[in-house]
């Protein structure tokens, strides 16, 4: 698609540059050359953002609809159909705003680079009681590695998690809970994702 886009848009350039009469006598291809040339302007931005979280931007569901969790009881491989995750810009290189609507519980992540400190600050909302605050880093692969800790968990627990890209089009999540001592609790959720769009 991206390849014929281009292909399309530098012909129209080439015939603009050798004829242009004949660009302005046609409407159509006048109106087709601006739709391909912001469509190429747009596909410059995402190549070149300088966000630390582009990768994310776009639709995102569960491989296979497959989920694995501890939550006190024991290991659980179960299935979460229909789960669906928008991830987008808001209105700077240095951020990005997660929203969960698909399966419940709904909720929303939101993501700040600190491009000083080189530091990602955490804040999510999930269902009626499961905040979460927290910090991180980013690297240049794109991996997001946090610590965070919940309004719905023990005082002194947090969390653990990393998004490790397997391909351009999928990653992995994964959320371990450690005591207040810094030990592992057993506790534990994630799954692959994979880009819708």
């Amino acid at each position: 698609m991206q390849k014929a886009a281009f292909h399309a848009f530098y012909a129209i350039i080439n015939l603009l540059l050798t004829k242009p009469e004949n660009i302005m006598k046609n409407t159509s291809t006048r109106i087709t050359f601006l739709l391909l040339l912001s469509f190429s302007t747009l596909i410059g931005y995402a190549q070149h953002s300088k966000n630390p979280f582009k990768k994310f931007i776009g639709e995102w569901t569960l491989k296979d609809d497959n989920w694995s969790q501890n939550w006190g009881g024991k290991d659980e491989h179960i299935k979460i159909p229909n789960h669906h995750t928008i991830c987008r810009a808001i209105n700077t290189d240095n951020s990005l705003l997660a929203v969960i609507d698909g399966a419940p519980p709904h909720g929303h992540i939101f993501w700040s680079y600190n491009p000083v400190k080189k530091e990602v600050d955490h804040l999510s909302s999930f269902g009626t009681s499961r905040a979460g605050v927290g910090k991180g880093t980013v690297n240049e692969n794109g991996d997001v590695y946090l610590k965070i800790a919940f309004a719905d968990e023990p005082e002194g627990t947090y969390r653990r998690y990393s998004y490790k890209w397997i391909s351009e089009n999928e990653y992995e999540l994964k959320s371990v809970q450690y005591d207040a001592n810094d030990k592992p609790t057993g506790f534990f959720y994630g799954g692959v994702f994979v880009r819708i769009k």
